[in-house]
């Protein structure tokens, strides 16, 4: 078979924040041209150049391709290669599932300048490439020097399928997400066991030791060799500032065919936070009855939020993910089933922590993208978002409607320990992204994308690149021009916006902020929701863990703040139990687990 490679060379643009959205694409700025992809193409910024960017793209017969996008306006989107080639070597050892199956570049992931991962979604193998030869590095495995990295395991033990078959074994497939972490890669497989109705096999990570010292590579599975994710179908994995993983667990979804074709959620999605070092599960983020997106998460360059898009509807969820690095290992066995966190609350799946209440926008609340003028209902597919480099903005790709979507986020004071609220994220303005090509298909939804922004704040110069999907697939650029409002919200109704709040949902007007957690000055949380401080003076001490402790043990008929108990957050205002008080004792201690900063009653 014939398979190429793909390298693309890209120029891309920044704005004000005056009241009111207004933003377009720059009159003149628009260009498409004919990439013939049969499969989704997959796109990611050069490191070491933001105005390169690499792309798979997969043909039939399969072939993965290079190119060259330049954004400049003075030469063609689609100009000659400024890479070399790199042809998808015939080696590389995978198989297919039947003679007819296409295996197609499902994702890149750029660790350097000169070496990327490409994972081949029906071939089952990851490839570590470099852009600039445009050759493959050789890797050794089981003994065999080869071109890629195998990923279709065999998995035995006592399992569940999705639609509650027991198995004892089942063979991983559908690679779609890869990265690396020091010497460890982190590979995600879906394993699918049949479509329409689908069921899968229990969704894994793999997980694989290299050691690149010497030519070919040593890569071995590590040990443990997988770890078994809390809702089917993980699709993609994305790296976080932190240094953990957040592994995008995209749920089961309805494959039925046109002239059906109506997606539909019929389980639940989550994201899981992974210790890559540790190779465990440390929590699980629950998104309820809502499939994901199968892309990388859109995170701000804070790592402070993330956004993903829904799979069924026109959709985007967010998640808090600060201070995730101090959660403790949980001490499960990560290559065990366990069961999902949906519909538990907080509490434990498995002995894994289930954190509902680091979702900021959900499935009860989603941020909701506009359609474009002509179009109505919300049945969709928002395959990948990204945040601009000015951390005040997220744009997104909307597949069926073939429309860019910006959303304004406030980025102020992200720093603080209490909740984000949902005010964060304005009002999103659509723009129509299809491009309007004579030679391509009517078939031609927008399934990626990527930015460059050079701005220090807002929308306007931002370029942004979108590819779509076969069978005549096009790229298209655009620059966005005007601005977006910056989101506002009073949740306590005290008059102080969220962002600037140190309690946004408890009423304080006066913003008082007498101390903070243990001695040493005034923190960002206000007194009103400082979380263990029950004698209420503003300061979490010894005196607040002693006074809890009697109360406890019945030696004191009331806490003077008692709603300021639950450090944990594990249930409603009057719950205050021993566990509070073990996590207040550790925190104070400066031991970990850290105590929550936002009481249980002050969470949304």
């Amino acid at each position: 078979m014939n398979r190429l490679a793909i390298t693309c060379l890209l120029v891309l643009g920044s704005l004000a924040s005056p009241a009111r959205a207004a933003v377009s694409f720059l009159p003149g700025s628009e260009e498409s041209g004919l990439l013939g992809c049969y499969g989704p193409p997959a796109q990611e910024l050069y490191p070491s150049d933001p105005n390169l960017l690499v792309a798979g793209c997969t043909n039939f017969p399969p072939v993965v391709g290079s190119f060259v996008l330049r954004a400049d306006p003075n030469l063609p989107l689609l100009a000659a290669p400024g890479f070399p080639l790199f042809d998808l070597p015939a080696d590389l050892n995978g198989s297919l599932p039947d003679p007819l199956s296409t295996p197609y570049i499902d994702g890149i992931w750029m660790e350097s300048a000169t070496l990327g991962w490409m994972t081949t979604s029906n071939y089952e193998t990851i490839v570590p490439f470099n852009p600039v030869t445009g050759l493959a590095y050789d890797v050794s495995y089981a003994g065999i020097v080869r071109k890629s990295i195998p990923s279709d395991a065999t998995i035995t033990g006592s399992f569940t399928r999705s639609d509650s078959t027991p198995i004892a074994s089942f063979v991983t497939d559908l690679t779609s997400g890869a990265v690396r972490v020091g010497d460890r890669l982190l590979v995600t497989s879906g394993n699918f066991d049949s479509f329409s109705p689908q069921v899968n096999d229990p969704g894994t990570v793999l997980l694989f030791d290299i050691d690149d010292a010497n030519s070919p590579w040593l890569v071995t599975p590590a040990t443990p060799a997988y770890i078994l994710t809390s809702d089917p179908n993980p699709t993609e994995i994305t790296l976080l500032p932190s240094g953990l993983v957040a592994v995008t667990n995209t749920g089961l979804i309805d494959f039925s065919v046109p002239p059906d074709y109506k997606p539909g959620a019929v389980g639940p999605g989550s994201i899981d936070i992974i210790d890559p070092v540790a190779a465990t599960v440390l929590a699980s983020i629950p998104l309820g009855f809502s499939s994901l997106s199968y892309k990388t998460l859109a995170v701000d360059a804070t790592g402070s939020v993330a956004v993903v898009g829904s799979a069924t509807l026109r959709q985007l969820f967010a998640i808090d993910l600060r201070d995730l690095d101090q959660l403790p290992d949980p001490g499960i066995d990560p290559s065990l089933q366990r069961p999902s966190c949906d519909g538990l609350g907080s509490g434990l799946a498995g002995g894994v922590p289930c954190l509902p209440e680091r979702v900021i926008r959900g499935v009860s609340n989603p941020i909701l993208i506009d359609p474009a003028p002509t179009l109505s209902g919300t049945d969709d597919f928002v395959p990948q978002s990204r945040f601009g480099a000015s951390g005040d903005f997220v744009v997104s790709i909307v597949f069926n409607d073939g429309l860019v979507s910006v959303v304004a986020f406030d980025d102020r004071n992200l720093a603080t320990a209490h909740a984000l609220q949902a005010s964060r994220f304005g009002p999103s303005t659509s723009l129509v992204a299809t491009a309007p090509l004579e030679q391509a298909s009517s078939e031609h939804g927008p399934g990626t994308l990527t930015l460059r922004d050079s701005s220090t704040g807002g929308v306007d110069g931002t370029d942004v690149v979108w590819m779509t999907l076969g069978p005549d697939g096009t790229v298209g650029r655009a620059t966005l021009s005007g601005s977006l409002a910056v989101p506002t919200g009073d949740a306590d109704l005290d008059t102080v916006e969220d962002a600037l709040d140190n309690c946004p949902l408890e009423a304080n007007l006066s913003q008082l902020n007498q101390g903070g957690f243990g001695p040493g000055g005034a923190d960002a949380i206000g007194d009103a929701c400082q979380c263990g401080d029950v004698d209420d003076d503003g300061e979490v001490l010894d005196a607040d863990l002693a006074a809890l402790r009697d109360w406890l043990a019945g030696l004191t008929a009331s806490l003077p703040a008692q709603s300021k108990c639950n450090v944990v957050g594990d249930a409603g205002p009057s719950d205050c139990d021993l566990l509070d008080r073990v996590v207040l004792e550790r925190a104070l201690g400066r031991l970990s687990p850290k105590a929550g900063h936002v009481c249980a009653p002050f969470l949304p």
